[in-house]
């Protein structure tokens, strides 16, 4: 009976335009929890690519200091298991230029291999000695120009205790300068401004003794998997280290993601329950005009809950009706960006969006569930079905 409600028209008009504003509204809702969903869906993968392509599969770290010691016997035998290792020294300072002052980083490596992960833009591809290298951001703040033979100033606190400086007269502070000899774009981009130093000159900044120092090693391998590739650090560098794997990198990352796509799941969940609130109140003015066919109900021998499990089921049809086609609506909308690119976020970039069975899921199981609430409040609330 509720499925033949479903298709009848009622001999009120203005119940079958209530009932298509409803149904309408449904299909609207569940397209648009289906699209916001899938966009979100599109920005996470994006976003899990470009850290993929810009981090390294795994990252050493000091387990006490932010430096740490390694030899060339260490790195050789992370090759020999075919892993390849990129050492970097990364340390804060402090950066002027002709009174102008920004906090920074400097970079260098032991092996001088940085060279090989920027793409040089002027001048110089390596630093040489009294030189160093300057980013684009540090290019555009401080508009020093390679051919200008300017000097830039790098200062760093000492690593001793400040009470025997004082009590010394001594600075508190290392300083390095050196002439301006090209300017790099690092491969993932940095919106602070860097530097980068001859490993000579970055040792003697941070004023440590020789040998090759290091603030993280960067490890990418194919050969071996993530259990192996820790038994194997843990073996060649003891507890001096700890190893982070990307998702562990980018924890912070994957976890705003997440916290994203819940939260708007979450919003947009309390407007479909707002938006069914027309499922209750439609189906409400259903009952009404069909209230003279209830007596005719309870003398054909149907029980007051089997008379309403049929506006019960009918309210549930509604929301499936309604649910499947906005779903549908929704795939096309989500398959035409992806087509397309209607919506871009610059002129060669259009926004991503990514279409999985979860979402799909997700949206159907949602809608279903909430319009179950809704029709059973509105049966239970209903005057003429609780008079029956």
């Amino acid at each position: 009976m509720a499925w033949r409600y479903l298709f009848s028209k009622s001999q009120q008009s203005v119940v079958n335009l209530i009932t298509y504003v409803t149904l309408l509204v449904i299909v609207v809702a569940s397209a648009a929890l289906l699209v916001v969903l899938s966009a979100f869906s599109g920005l996470k993968e994006f976003s899990t690519e470009f850290a993929q392509e810009n981090s390294a599969d795994f990252t050493i770290l000091s387990a006490q200091q932010d430096l740490f010691k390694i030899t060339e016997l260490q790195l050789k035998a992370l090759a020999d298991k075919g892993v390849e290792a990129q050492t970097v020294l990364k340390k804060q300072a402090l950066i002027d230029y002709n009174k102008q002052t920004t906090i920074g980083y400097f970079l260098s490596d032991p092996r001088e291999a940085l060279n090989e992960t920027i793409e040089p833009l002027y001048g110089l591809g390596a630093p040489a000695k009294d030189s160093l290298l300057i980013n684009l951001e540090l290019y555009r703040l401080f508009g020093v120009h390679p051919d200008d033979g300017v000097r830039i100033n790098l200062s760093v606190p000492k690593r001793t205790e400040g009470a025997v400086q004082m009590r010394l007269g001594a600075s508190p502070l290392n300083a390095y300068s050196g002439v301006v000899a090209g300017v790099f774009q690092e491969r993932q981009e940095n919106p602070t401004a860097s530097v980068l130093l001859p490993y000579d000159a970055a040792v003697a900044l941070l004023g440590l003794e020789a040998g090759w120092w290091v603030t993280q090693i960067d490890l990418n391998t194919s050969a071996l998997d993530e259990l192996a590739l820790r038994e194997t650090v843990s073996s060649l560098f003891k507890n001096e280290v700890v190893v982070r794997s990307r998702a562990e990198s980018n924890a912070s990352l994957f976890k705003l993601l997440n916290s994203e796509y819940v939260a708007t799941y979450v919003i947009f969940s309390l407007i479909l329950v707002l938006a069914l609130f027309n499922l209750a109140g439609a189906l409400s003015v259903v009952v009404l005009d069909k209230r003279f066919q209830l007596p005719v109900m309870r003398q054909l021998g149907m029980t007051k809950s089997s008379i309403k499990g049929v506006f019960f089921w009918l309210g549930l049809l509604q929301v499936a009706a309604g649910s499947l086609i906005g779903v549908l609506l929704g795939v096309l909308l989500v398959a035409s960006q992806q087509w397309f690119g209607w919506v871009r976020v610059s002129f060669d970039m259009a926004y991503p969006v990514a279409l999985n069975a979860q979402e799909l899921l997700l949206v159907l199981v949602t809608l279903i569930v909430l319009g179950s609430l809704a029709s059973y409040a509105a049966v239970l609330l209903s005057k003429p079905l609780r008079q029956l």
